[in-house]
């Protein structure tokens, strides 16, 4: 298949199986999220079991990603 996935966005590394489950905030979960900006972008990527979590940090991203792109990544 000429198909490849195309790399995930930077973040916290994950452990087998469970990846980011310990990661995840339970509460104040913006300063975290903001935190995770600071070190990895404003785009950062966390796996929860078979989940995968794209972090928007900033509005240059969510605007670029959302409105630029938004034909791309609406499926």
């Amino acid at each position: 298949s000429s198909y490849r996935k195309a790399p995930l966005p930077p973040g916290s590394k994950p452990l087998p199986l469970i990846r980011n489950l310990f990661d995840m905030p339970h509460s104040d979960k913006y300063k975290m999220y903001a935190k995770w900006g600071e070190q990895y972008g404003d785009v950062v990527h966390v796996g929860v079991l078979n989940m995968h979590i794209v972090i928007l940090n900033s509005f240059h991203a969510v605007s670029k990603l959302l409105d630029a792109c938004s034909s791309i990544y609406s499926d």
